[in-house]
């Protein structure tokens, strides 16, 4: 409620937060400007005051949170469908580039795509008895691979060539 709050009022929040990769917790403000659910986990997306632009914290490892008096203000070209545009998962960083992905679908999985796609780019381009093939164009994050490597068999990667090798080597690794 104390985020929402802030959010629809545009104050600041002062957080103390505890990161899985930190031994100690951080205190901070923060401009909180959405929330995002992933995998039933709620992310909170916003401005911290560093360069680094927008970023992003899960609400799960929040000790505290209080909103501050101080107003704040959404930047004017910030959107959030174009922040998550070609993007998988919650995961954003200035350094990952979208690219097509070409999917091979076993006719059983098809179903499951079809009823729901994996992201909002997702095109079905080849049908067949057996199978079907789905173009992408977003980042292969952490997220994706994950997702793609739960399908098991059912799913190929047929390109980029580089992200198929690495779904390949993993896949080797987990089943050898």
């Amino acid at each position: 409620a104390v985020i929402i709050q802030a959010i629809r009022d545009s104050k600041k929040v002062e957080i103390r937060y505890q990161s899985f990769r930190k031994k100690h917790e951080d205190h901070f403000v923060f401009e909180p400007y959405f929330l995002k659910e992933f995998k039933r986990r709620w992310y909170l997306y916003g401005y911290k005051g560093d360069p680094d632009g927008c970023r992003m914290l899960s609400l799960d490892r929040m000790i505290t949170a209080r909103i501050t008096s101080e107003n704040f203000t959404l930047p004017k070209e910030f959107s959030t469908d174009g922040y998550f545009e070609n993007i998988y998962g919650v995961r954003v960083y200035s350094d990952m580039k979208p690219e097509k992905v070409l999917l091979k679908v076993s006719a059983m999985q098809t179903k499951y795509f079809r009823s729901l796609p994996l992201h909002r780019s997702q095109k079905e381009i080849e049908t067949n008895e057996d199978y079907s093939v789905f173009s992408y164009f977003l980042t292969t994050d952490y997220d994706f691979k994950q997702d793609i490597l739960s399908f098991g068999n059912e799913v190929e990667v047929l390109e980029p060539q580089t992200f198929r090798d690495t779904i390949s080597s993993i896949a080797l690794t987990l089943y050898n």
